[in-house]
């Protein structure tokens, strides 16, 4: 027991570090899903960290740290729904929706303001008394707290899948891993809301133990996912010397490929069946794509987050559909992968 209380502390410590790492990258790197996701696993580290100390007894030695992270247990849900809403391109809450999502644990904190600053000696007192006190039934708070949880997981997994809908036929491999790895956290997140519940329903320690084994599990598999797919968590803009060097290049092999398609024949393979009747010859769809190409390059749309098919077609002055044939008959991506190959 004790072994694995160790082990649940150690993952514990290394949650609050992924945090710390990934609220620096959040700050440094402008991206507000890694700062949402740094809060979830800090909420889910310290949540356990404070069961780990009154479970092994170290709390007598720390008394100050006694119900000071009780409350993260409220904020885990709100955090959860907005890391999966931020990574799916949805507009940011705004501060007096971020305020209503956090109200119940804004309150919680509130009313444990007064245990916090109580005196040591005072705190002690309490704390044995809680190690003394054998639970008789199901914390009816607690369980309350587990279905808001729910709601919030629930949440989660309709707009993940609403978008996943949405979309489905122009999603390009970076856009399919992140998928992947979203529904993943909401599979890992389901999991441990699971074993929670049986511990709070039934009083069953086997359930705790697991669920905060699992927490520390789940923040190894999230710290080797960001060292294997960097491209999740280091999405960053490049250094003006990459964006210049890649802007030459660009722009060179758009106008090899117009000096090519002006010099030789139409080729019959050149259209794909979609659009055989569209009346664009290749020449034009070349023309298009060095005008695409030096957009691109001069306006860098690709770092807008929420830059769709129809807005960059309506910064060419043509239309979706032409865009799209040029996309995929000129340069053979989708939408998403042209975006992501920037």
């Amino acid at each position: 027991m004790i072994v694995l209380n160790l082990l649940i502390g150690a993952g514990a410590i290394q949650g609050l570090l992924l945090a710390l790492l990934l609220a620096a990258l959040a700050v440094r790197r402008r991206q507000s899903q890694l700062l949402w996701l740094g809060g979830f696993v800090a909420a889910l580290s310290l949540v356990v960290f404070g069961d780990v100390l009154l479970q092994t007894r170290a709390i007598l030695e720390l008394p100050y740290l006694y119900q000071l992270f009780d409350a993260l247990i409220l904020a885990i849900g709100p955090l959860c729904y907005g890391y999966v809403r931020t990574m799916i391109g949805r507009q940011p809450w705004r501060l007096p929706m971020i305020l209503l999502h956090f109200l119940p644990y804004f309150l919680l904190q509130s009313l444990l303001l007064p245990e916090i600053f109580a005196p040591l000696s005072t705190r002690r007192a309490t704390i044995m008394t809680d190690l003394h006190m054998t639970e008789s039934g199901p914390s009816a708070f607690l369980i309350a707290v587990g279905i808001l949880t729910l709601g919030y997981l629930l949440r989660s997994i309709f707009v993940l899948r609403h978008y996943w809908r949405a979309l489905e036929a122009e999603y390009s491999n970076a856009e399919r891993y992140k998928l992947r790895w979203l529904v993943q956290l909401l599979c890992i997140c389901a999991v441990l809301w699971s074993l929670w519940m049986l511990s709070l329903v039934f009083l069953w320690t086997w359930a705790d133990l697991l669920g905060q084994f699992g927490v520390a599990i789940s923040v190894y598999v999230m710290g080797y996912v960001g060292l294997n797919q960097p491209q999740l968590w280091n999405a960053q803009r490049p250094s003006p010397a990459s964006e210049y060097a890649q802007e030459h290049t660009q722009l060179l092999a758009s106008a090899t490929a117009l000096d090519r398609s002006e010099t030789e024949l139409p080729k019959a393979s050149t259209a794909t069946p979609k659009y055989a009747r569209s009346g664009i010859s290749p020449q034009e769809l070349a023309q298009i794509g060095a005008r695409l190409n030096a957009l691109m390059s001069t306006e860098m749309p690709f770092l807008e987050p929420e830059l769709s098919l129809h807005e960059l077609a309506s910064r060419l002055q043509i239309s979706s559909h032409t865009l799209s044939q040029t996309l995929n008959a000129h340069f053979g991506q989708s939408f998403f992968e042209y975006v992501n190959s920037w």
